[in-house]
């Protein structure tokens, strides 16, 4: 029926399956810190939220693939067709663990860095760019801050990246000739 190689996938699934929600909170902050370069430099970092998401599901598919593997195997199905599937799931899974790890922002001297989940290059925003800087308050209740470059570009980061940086922030955009204004788009 089931062999202890089965058992061990088996249990492996379940443990990747319930730990998908815990899990990226802890692997993504180790391990992009371990290899994203020019990090030594910077005074903030943080993954995006889609990485955590990516992460999540890549480790519940593995999870759910082991599980399938063992049920499929036990019902006799043929070796092709269940080694297929935990390639494509394997190959899947692993794409959206790339795209998760390459998910993040941190900010330097120079200026604020995002790689985009999309993306396998950093952008680099210069602070000598930035023309204006708003804290707004949006109508649901949360605040972001908003960065428009004299370029034409415009970032939006979650308030929490200024409520941990704001002094610093405020220091380098002010040596620029910028202040942060607030916004209070909220009814």
């Amino acid at each position: 029926m089931y062999s202890s190689k089965h058992t061990i996938l088996f249990s492996i699934g379940v443990i990747l399956l319930l730990s998908c929600w815990l899990a990226p909170f802890f692997i993504i902050r180790i391990f992009q810190s371990l290899f994203v370069e020019g990090l030594e430099y910077s005074w903030y970092f943080a993954p995006n939220l889609s990485a955590y998401f990516l992460m999540g599901i890549a480790l519940g598919l593995i999870g759910l693939a082991l599980m399938l593997y063992v049920f499929l195997s036990s019902k006799k199905v043929k070796k092709l067709i269940t080694n297929s599937m935990m390639l494509i799931v394997t190959v899947i899974s692993a794409i959206l663990i790339f795209f998760g790890m390459n998910d993040y922002l941190y900010m330097t001297n120079d200026g604020i860095v995002v790689n985009q989940t999309t993306s396998t290059k950093e952008k680099l925003y210069k602070w000598e760019d930035v023309e204006t800087a708003n804290l707004i308050a949006k109508e649901n209740g949360k605040r972001v801050i908003e960065f428009k470059y004299s370029n034409g570009d415009v970032n939006e980061f979650r308030d929490r990246v200024y409520i941990h940086n704001g002094q610093m922030i405020n220091h380098i955009l002010r040596g620029n000739g910028v202040v942060v204004e607030f916004i209070n788009n909220s009814k």
